[in-house]
């Protein structure tokens, strides 16, 4: 996955240490709609916190563990795409998104992470993908679907989202299955 323009004016962008501020507001604008699903969220307190997150993140980029991508519309950040862990031995990735609430149903997000999911098929020889998300987060189950993925299972009383203990449902797209997506 490329940086590139994925319609009108939706651009996707390597994770760069100099979007922290635009990545702050991204999440403070989407805090009451991330904020049931997405740990990192309720710890966001301020630019600092995205500043050591995305830190974080280039390092295990540099280690071949993991890619990270931000989505645009014009200056705006929207969007957030990444493949949260990459196992090179076993040859599978995690994937994980988020969007802003006002560019949800349009597609972005699909098209994005079919974007991601075909790069790490073809150019990183990944053999399975997967993604993993509560059990109550119906637009990601209903993404996941849409993508092809198979829930694998539901792993109860597994997951710490600001402070509640919530059950992960695992989906699993392995290569030979894929479609175009």
């Amino acid at each position: 996955m490329l940086e590139t323009t994925l319609r009108d004016s939706i651009t996707i962008r390597m994770l760069d240490p100099r979007q922290s501020a635009a990545m702050y507001d991204f999440v403070v604008r989407n805090r009451e709609f991330f904020i049931k699903w997405i740990p990192f969220v309720s710890k966001t307190k301020s630019v600092d916190d995205i500043e050591a997150l995305i830190t974080g993140n280039l390092e295990r980029y540099v280690a071949g563990q993991g890619l990270f991508y931000t989505l645009w519309d014009a200056t705006i950040m929207i969007g957030y795409v990444l493949a949260r862990e990459i196992e090179q031995d076993a040859k599978w990735a995690e994937i994980g998104y988020m969007i802003d609430e006002k560019y949800t149903g349009r597609g972005i997000i699909k098209e994005s992470c079919g974007r991601l999911i075909r790069h790490l098929f073809d150019e990183l020889n990944m053999e399975k993908i997967v993604i993993c998300c509560t059990d109550d987060n119906t637009r990601s189950v209903s993404l996941a679907m849409k993508l092809g993925f198979t829930l694998e299972g539901n792993i109860r009383n597994h997951f710490v989202v600001n402070g509640t203990v919530r059950n992960m449902l695992y989906y699993g797209l392995l290569r030979s299955e894929r479609t175009s997506s």
